[in-house]
C-alpha cells in the first residue's frame, strides 16, 4: 500500500513532493496530513484517484472542498478537531 505522512509543511510542498516524475501520485492510497496547521485542502486532491483514506484531524480546517467527497475509493476521512461549524 503505498502511503505518505506529512507533518509540518505546507500543501504546496507537498504537492511539489508528490510531482510525477518523483513518486506516481495518481498510485497514493493513504494521505496523513493530521496534525499541522492546514486551514484548506488543495483542488489537485481530486488527482489521487487511488486515495483510499485521508487523515486530516487537528487541522485549522473550516470546510472541506467538493472534491474530497468526489474521490471514488475514499473509504476513511479524519476531520475531527478542526473548525467546522
Amino acid at each position: 500500500m503505498e502511503a505518505v505522512l506529512i507533518s509540518s509543511i505546507s500543501f504546496l510542498l507537498l504537492a511539489a513532493s508528490l510531482d510525477r516524475h518523483i513518486y506516481p501520485a495518481g498510485q497514493l492510497q493513504i494521505l496523513d496530513v493530521a496534525d499541522n496547521s492546514f486551514e484548506c485542502i488543495p483542488d489537485w486532491l481530486n488527482e489521487l484517484e487511488q486515495l483510499q483514506e485521508i487523515y486530516l484531524h487537528d487541522n485549522n480546517l473550516t470546510s472541506l472542498p467538493d472534491v474530497v467527497f468526489a474521490l471514488q475509493n475514499l473509504r476513511v476521512l479524519s476531520i475531527r478537531e478542526n473548525y467546522f461549524f
